[in-house]
C-alpha cells in the first residue's frame, strides 16, 4: 500500500477526519458515494466530497435512464404488438 493512502486520524481529537472521509468517498463506486456522504456529519465532510457524491448519483441515474428505459419501453411496445396481432388474428376469418 502506498504511503499516500495511509491517513493518520484521531476520532477523539477530530484530527484529519475530513481527509479520511474524502478518501473513502473517492475510493467508493460512484453509485455508493451519495449514501455514504449523506450519513456523515456535515462538519466531517468536505464540499468536494459532497459535490463528487452528488455528481456520481446523477451520472448513475443518467446511465440507468440510457440503459434500462429504452429496453423497458421496447418490451412494453413489443407486448402491445403481440396483443394487437392476437386480436387481429381473432377477427380475420
Amino acid at each position: 500500500m502506498p504511503e499516500s493512502k495511509i491517513i493518520p486520524v484521531s476520532a477523539a481529537e477530530q484530527y484529519n477526519l475530513v481527509h479520511l472521509v474524502d478518501e473513502i468517498v473517492f475510493a467508493l463506486p460512484k453509485d455508493k458515494q451519495i449514501t455514504f456522504v449523506e450519513n456523515v456529519e456535515d462538519d466531517k465532510r468536505s464540499e468536494q466530497a459532497k459535490t463528487s457524491a452528488e455528481k456520481g448519483f446523477w451520472e448513475t441515474v443518467g446511465e440507468f435512464v440510457v440503459d434500462v428505459i429504452p429496453s423497458a419501453v421496447g418490451a412494453v411496445l413489443g407486448g402491445f404488438g403481440q396483443v394487437f396481432n392476437l386480436v387481429k388474428g381473432l377477427f380475420s376469418w
